[in-house]
């Protein structure tokens, strides 16, 4: 009897360690451009072409930003570092890594078959390490840089503009009167838990340059005739790609 009651006690212990292990939390919790901002201090932004984006913090401290280009899949991730490190969460068994440049920081290409592909790269200047993966490992190397390019303007050294709007209209703020080849503008982050507020960065494609930016608030459907609301900016570029923005006042 105290054997069979022993074996019972065992049973249920072993049940409880695994109901606990059922429970365990998730380590992946959904968030938002401006969650990470408030608790992890920098910005993770998308590049321009992105779509669909969805926000993540991992374990309490690493940032992701998850998108899709053209339908294929992505993922930008982003956590403090003293060093560089591989964040990307891409397990390569295989092949080599590649140097290449993410503007001015030196960072690395890796792909294989049945894993995919990723560039990381390490800002020194801020202690932050990035890696952008995409699950396609024939993905082109090159676009992969110049995507991890164009979001890590945004995320370092882009200058943000926040506007109200709704969604839920049609109406949306989009970006014109300004100069590609000086400026970049990211696709607006819209938050509604926020009160309905909208996440513009402005980032500098050339150093050493100023431009102007109208932002405006219209329905594509209707038209610029639907334009509710103009905003404009003057965007000034430093030598090292900073961005200093100045609204000009409603004429």
């Amino acid at each position: 009897m105290l054997k069979k009651k022993f074996i019972a006690l065992l049973l249920c212990a072993a049940m409880m360690v695994g109901a606990g292990a059922l429970a365990a939390p998730n380590p992946m919790a959904e968030s938002s451009y401006s969650d990470i901002l408030a608790n992890l201090g920098f910005q993770l932004l998308a590049p321009g072409a992105a779509q669909e984006a969805e926000w993540f913090i991992i374990d309490g401290k690493l940032a992701q930003v998850s998108f899709s280009i053209y339908e294929a899949p992505y993922t930008l991730r982003a956590q403090a570092a003293a060093q560089d490190e591989d964040i990307s969460g891409m397990y390569f068994s295989g092949g080599e890594e590649t140097p290449v440049s993410i503007l001015w920081n030196e960072g690395s290409f890796h792909a294989e078959a049945g894993v995919g592909a990723r560039v990381k790269w390490y800002d020194a200047a801020n202690g932050v390490a990035y890696s952008l993966g995409c699950e396609d490992a024939g993905v082109d190397k090159d676009m992969l840089v110049s995507y991890a390019a164009d979001a890590f303007r945004y995320c370092a050294k882009g200058a943000t503009i926040e506007l109200a709007g709704d969604a839920s209209t049609g109406y949306i703020w989009a970006a014109m009167n300004y100069d590609p080849e000086k400026l970049s503008v990211s696709a607006p982050v819209y938050e509604e838990k926020d009160s309905g507020v909208y996440t513009i960065a402005v980032a500098g494609e050339q150093a050493n340059v100023q431009d102007a930016v109208t932002l405006a608030y219209y329905c594509p459907e209707l038209g610029l005739d639907s334009v509710t609301e103009m905003r404009n900016f003057t965007v000034s570029v430093d030598a090292d790609y900073n961005v200093t923005l100045s609204e000009e006042s409603a004429g």
